[in-house]
């Protein structure tokens, strides 16, 4: 008596990993983009509450701003992105995968933590929608 496989049966294993395979990636796709966007959002509320309170404690005796790029957000120390002071950013990445759009640029006063300019942060993801960021003129951040 021999032992092993026959051919029907190896072949009907790699139909079956296959038809799994085809059926699993879309899923896992959907729930990485579903994922990105929403560590997105997350992490930019954090970033928007953070310059925040920075302001609002003064740290470091100045007004403290969010910046938004397509592939991290910056919490900065200062009134205009490109005046900053280097040395006191801090870098968050966030995915490639998520669109950013609408107000990009945040600075929250010294010591009232009035926004400059208040507005709304969009994030989107191509299939899992978008998620919105909103900074109201006193300054609260609602995500």
């Amino acid at each position: 008596m021999k032992r092993g496989f026959t051919l029907y049966e190896m072949l009907l294993v790699v139909a079956s990993l296959a038809i799994l395979l085809g059926i699993t990636t879309p899923v896992y796709y959907n729930f990485s983009s579903r994922n990105d966007l929403d560590n997105a959002a997350t992490l930019s509320t954090l970033a928007l509450r953070t310059a925040h309170q920075r302001a609002r404690g003064v740290e470091h005796d100045d007004a403290w701003g969010v910046y938004a790029t397509t592939s991290a957000i910056y919490i900065y120390k200062g009134t205009d992105f490109l005046a900053r002071d280097p040395l006191y950013d801090e870098r968050i990445d966030i995915s490639g995968a998520v669109q950013i759009s609408g107000t990009d640029n945040f600075v929250f006063e010294k010591f009232t933590g009035i926004p400059v300019t208040s507005g709304m942060l969009v994030l989107e993801s191509g299939t899992e929608g978008a998620r919105s960021i909103a900074v109201n003129a006193a300054g609260t951040v609602s995500y």
